[in-house]
């Protein structure tokens, strides 16, 4: 059964606006069409209706897209201005839900005491320590759900910091403004599920001009992870397994037994279909022999374990 993705958008008259609608958008595109998740929107969200919907859609993940102030979030009133909501009374609504609720995602402006306080009744949740530009909110939710749909990691911590390296890189997760505060019991299964999951590599092929922008990650457990590579110039494309070589050397400093490894490529549409399992790691030999390769796109996902491909899946 899909999981229930609940968004609520707030907007008062009376305050500053935000791209609620851009941001809302991004996460409809990514979900469209989706057999793992389903989306419910309220778009005038006041407090009444709010917890109307949390007992009616019975949310695996809610998402609230908004604006917050220290020990409250704003939902709207009944002209449409503003109406504050302290975190005591967004508690009271949330922990009764607390069994559906998996994730709650306060994409608001200092949302962290909210955030911090209702942790302790949902498995995760996250919140903003600060205020936060409107580009890196948008940014911030699109790849946290592009984790969850796209990439298909079933974690919402794994999420996050697959989103944490996408958009702040370089930056420490306590200067972070987005925030996640998982329950002690959901982190602990969560890092012991980390830990039986075999080390993978992820590149990122970013098109720019018939070039590609190189990035990689090192993921050893779910909150174990490094930005091991990053080329500033756009690479041509038959450059790029000599890059994939430099990369492989690096991860050398981690001592990863390489016979254990995924190599996960995230590609553009046009190069779904290239033979990048043929590419030569330092030894000369095709990565799709000695590792699994997987081959992420918008649609397609292809799989190369070692020796032979056995999954074609179509993601619809």
């Amino acid at each position: 059964m899909p999981k229930k993705i609940l968004i609520f958008v707030t907007n008062p008259t009376n305050i500053v606006g935000i791209r609620s609608n851009t941001e809302l958008e991004e996460i409809k595109n990514i979900f469209k069409g989706s057999a793992n998740f389903s989306i419910e929107c309220e778009l005038v969200t006041t407090f009444e209706k709010f917890c109307d919907d949390l007992f009616f859609y019975e949310p695996n993940i809610v998402h609230f897209i908004g604006h917050g102030k220290k020990n409250s979030l704003i939902f709207e009133n009944g002209n449409g201005r503003k109406d504050l909501r302290t975190t005591e009374e967004l508690v009271d609504i949330l922990k009764k839900y607390s069994q559906n609720i998996e994730c709650l995602f306060l994409s608001a402006c200092y949302s962290i005491i909210p955030a911090t306080t209702i942790s302790k009744y949902i498995n995760c949740t996250i919140g903003m320590q600060d205020k936060i530009k409107d580009s890196d909110a948008i940014e911030f939710t699109k790849r946290f759900y592009q984790a969850l749909e796209k990439i298909s990691i079933f974690d919402y911590c794994k999420a996050f910091e697959y989103a944490h390296n996408k958009v702040f890189k370089g930056i420490n997760y306590s200067k972070l403004i987005p925030q996640i505060i998982p329950k002690p019991e959901y982190a602990e299964n969560s890092q012991q599920v980390a830990n039986k999951i075999s080390p993978y590599l992820l590149i990122d092929l970013e098109p720019n001009n018939n070039k590609y922008k190189v990035q990689a990650w090192l993921f050893i457990s779910s909150k174990n992870s490094e930005n091991i590579y990053e080329k500033n110039e756009a690479t041509k494309l038959n450059e790029i397994p000599k890059l994939l070589e430099e990369i492989l050397d690096i991860i050398d400093n981690w001592q990863i037994n390489h016979n254990q490894l995924t190599i996960e490529f995230i590609l553009p549409d046009n190069l779904l279909y290239h033979n990048v399992e043929h590419w030569e790691d330092g030894n000369g030999e095709p990565i799709g022999i000695n590792y699994r390769v997987v081959l992420f796109g918008g649609f397609p996902l292809r799989f190369y374990p070692p020796y032979i491909c056995i999954y074609i899946f179509l993601l619809v």
